[in-house]
């Protein structure tokens, strides 16, 4: 079988995969619309299959609900990475990093962001932090 025609069936199935998941999540939301969780997941879900508008409202969503989930800042600084909103993405990170200091994961994402954005004396700053 040719290998674009497996290629293609692999994006079908991951979507079709993604998108039952995200409502599943959206099934736990309706029984406990407060369960910041189910809103994370949808939004991971959202986010795989590049609905980033909507990753974006979900993981606002979790974050009212409980503003001490600090991968949720992560997870939104990484939306707006991938939007090339650096400057959102940036501050993002930060506000994980300002949670959490060891949160290594943050770190890593926010030089990444600084570098991707040009600002590459920062990115340097950062890498000699590892």
């Amino acid at each position: 079988m040719p290998r674009h025609i497996i290629t293609k069936e692999s994006c079908r199935t991951k979507r079709a995969i993604t998108t039952k998941r995200s409502k599943e999540y959206s099934g736990a939301i309706e029984v406990k619309p407060d369960y910041a969780y189910a809103y994370n997941d949808r939004a991971s879900a959202k986010r795989a299959i590049n609905d980033l508008t909507g990753a974006i409202a979900d993981y606002e969503k979790a974050l009212s609900l409980n503003p001490s989930f600090v991968f949720v800042y992560n997870n939104l600084g990484s939306v707006y990475r991938v939007s090339k909103n650096y400057d959102k993405a940036i501050e993002y990170y930060t506000k994980a990093m300002t949670a959490k200091p060891d949160y290594l994961i943050a770190l890593n994402n926010r030089g990444a962001a600084k570098l991707e954005s040009g600002k590459l004396d920062d990115a340097k700053k950062i890498l000699k932090m590892f």
